[in-house]
Parts: C-alpha cells; structure tokens; sequence
C-alpha cells in the first residue's frame, strides 16, 4: 500500500564477519495484510563484492525483514508511512484506514526492542 524509503542515519558499514553486508538505508512497507514491514538494504557494493566472489554476473537475494511491526484488527489497514524527518531517524509514523496515525520507535538499542510510542 506504501513504501517508505530512509536512507539517513541508518546507513552501517559491514562489522567486518564473513559475508556481512553493510547497509545503506532502511525501507519500510505498508502491507495489504495490516502489518508492516521493515527491511534493511544492502549496500550495492557490498552485494557487487559477494557476486564477484561467486563468479557470479547478477546475485539474487531474498531479504527477511529486520521489523514485523503489527497493530491490532480495529486499527485498519496501514495506508501510508513517514520516517521523522531530524535525527535520530528512528521514528515511523503510519497512517491507518480508520484514521488513526501510529508512531513506532524503531530504537535499535542492544536487544533490535520495537516499541509502539501510539496505538489503538
């Protein structure tokens, strides 16, 4: 239903660990399912890097996502997203069918904790 795309402050080099890959944003997905979705994108060099390695011409990837934010049935469908637009950069809002906007605090923090700042 929307995608969301938010490259700053959340770009990451690779740590350093066999086939580790950096990241150069994060694209969150609005889902016909109610849920929303979270990815966190390679870098394009560093997905050229692993294809080269495997002799390969093109890589194929599938990513799961690093966030499965859910709300309950009566908030509706998520119908559009928003990244807070000043640092830390880790605030999504989404925007639901029955009109209500719910904040998510994407927080990172050690333990990867999700938590819903607003919700139905």
């Amino acid at each position: 239903l929307d995608l969301e795309w938010c490259p700053s402050g959340n770009a990451a080099a690779a740590a350093g660990g066999e086939g580790e890959l950096g990241r150069m944003g994060l694209l969150a997905a609005a889902c016909a399912d109610g849920a929303i979705r979270v990815w966190a994108l390679p870098r394009v060099a560093d997905l050229a890097g692993l294809a080269a390695s495997a002799g390969a011409v093109a890589l194929w990837f599938r990513l799961t996502p690093a966030r499965l934010l859910r709300a309950s049935a009566a908030a509706g469908l998520p119908l559009c997203l928003g990244w807070r637009p000043e640092p830390p950069y880790r605030v999504l809002a989404a925007g639901r069918a029955n009109g209500v906007v719910q904040l998510w605090d994407l927080g990172g923090g050690g333990g990867g904790r999700t938590r819903a700042i607003s919700s139905p």
